[in-house]
């Protein structure tokens, strides 16, 4: 994971050499934040948004943590459709709602 992140924030200095700091530091903060909220395996109400243009959810991470073939991208999902490796939430049971739960069985 580590070594991703490293990749895409070094491949992203390369595309865009003439990036000032405040643009590329932004860049790596809504990465980060975007790699926080898909490992909260919580819906949240812009995943349909998200979903239409390509952005990872929470449900297309957890397909990757329960199905480790499958979804390998942290922020569009674009490499994994070019790749045949992207499936959808819908095609798993359990990974489409609020995938969290707790020990008693209640949905997060």
């Amino acid at each position: 994971a580590f070594t991703g992140i490293c990749l895409t924030i070094f491949g992203t200095a390369q595309l865009v050499p003439n990036c000032n700091l405040w643009t590329y530091t932004a860049f790596v903060v809504m990465l980060t934040n975007v790699t926080f909220m898909n490992h909260s395996e919580y819906e949240w109400p812009w995943d349909c948004l998200f979903r239409m243009v390509g952005v990872v959810t929470p449900a297309d991470h957890h397909i990757h943590h329960k199905y480790v073939r499958f979804n390998f991208a942290n922020a569009v999902v674009w490499w994994d459709q070019l790749g045949g490796t992207y499936r959808h939430p819908d095609m798993f049971p359990g990974c489409g709602k609020n995938v969290r739960s707790d020990p008693s069985g209640r949905q997060f």
